[in-house]
């Protein structure tokens, strides 16, 4: 083989690959459920269990309101393929979210929520493109198909270009359909990635950031900002009322992540969750949207 077809090759194979790799954001530490931080192609297998502390209502709009969540988060990639410059990849994608809400007022939901889609992504040396169809509800839509239709499938988006402006510079920008916001909706994304050396990256812009270091080949630490909302369709315990449930939030976190044999990786982050709010009907057709004081989480993580 000349050098001009190793050359060839080299682009077609494993060029992809690094650029994904590269490209990971904050999902690759903070496991975000959102297609606006792609994950790394290379990565089979995520799991990641967090729990956030109990936290009491920051306003005056509802009195005696508490919430303390434990979410669990799945991905599981079911195909790959890589051609023409480019690399492919489809995964299943779950999140349970047990969010424990006392209140003295009727609620939307009994807090247990889940996101079930799945998710095409494609990455390329100058772009980065993915289509997640998503369906959010509250458990007892699941244990009640008929009340499942087209409408609750929400379509998320995300669509980012990547231009160097040096060899540890580029600027990344496009946009992005997700709910992390309370509402799934379009909003630009924009970012400026510095990347030194090979063991230190630093990404700064909206609406994800993280800076990451490499301390030795097993261990790497992190620091993370992301919006950490989501919106789900919710029935009430009869299946007449359905509404809009919607958390928001943005967290700060720090990471502590060990490689470990056979591609595997663990990690610990704790973080603070700020500017939190929950919004929803309360009675049905009165949309209510309610402050809840910061919070700390910690999160278990394993990926392989």
């Amino acid at each position: 083989m000349t050098r001009a077809q190793q050359h060839r090759q080299w682009r077609r194979t494993k060029l992809p690959r690094l650029l994904g790799s590269i490209a990971c954001t904050v999902a690759c530490s903070a496991g975000s459920a959102s297609v606006c931080a792609p994950t790394s192609v290379s990565e089979r297998v995520y799991v990641a269990l967090s729990r956030t502390q109990e936290a009491v209502a920051a306003g005056t709009a509802v009195d005696a309101l508490s919430v303390e969540e434990s979410v669990l988060r799945v991905r599981l990639r079911s195909w790959q393929n890589a051609s023409a410059g480019a690399e492919q990849v489809v995964r299943l994608v779950h999140a349970y979210g047990a969010h424990d809400i006392n209140a003295r007022i009727p609620m939307p939901t009994n807090g247990h929520l889940h996101r079930l889609g799945f998710e095409w992504r494609r990455h390329s040396p100058n772009w980065e493109v993915a289509v997640a169809p998503t369906l959010a509800a509250s458990s007892n839509a699941g244990r009640h198909p008929r009340v499942l239709d087209t409408s609750m499938v929400d379509w998320h988006v995300s669509a980012r270009r990547i231009e160097p402006l040096a060899p540890t510079l580029a600027v990344l920008f496009g946009i992005c359909r997700d709910g992390r916001k309370g509402e799934v909706r379009v909003q630009p994304s924009a970012a400026i990635r510095w990347q030194p050396h090979g063991g230190t990256e630093v990404l700064l812009g909206y609406p994800d950031s993280h800076v990451h270091h490499r301390l030795s080949p097993a261990l790497r630490v992190g620091l993370a900002l992301s919006p950490s909302g989501g919106a789900w369709h919710a029935f009430d315990r009869e299946l007449t009322n359905r509404t809009q449930f919607a958390r928001r939030g943005w967290r700060l976190e720090a990471e502590l992540a060990l490689r470990l044999p056979r591609r595997q990786q663990a990690a610990v982050a704790i973080g603070i969750e700020r500017q939190r709010a929950l919004e929803f009907d309360s009675p049905p057709g009165a949309r209510m949207s309610v402050d809840v004081a910061q919070a700390t989480y910690l999160t278990l993580r394993w990926r392989r």
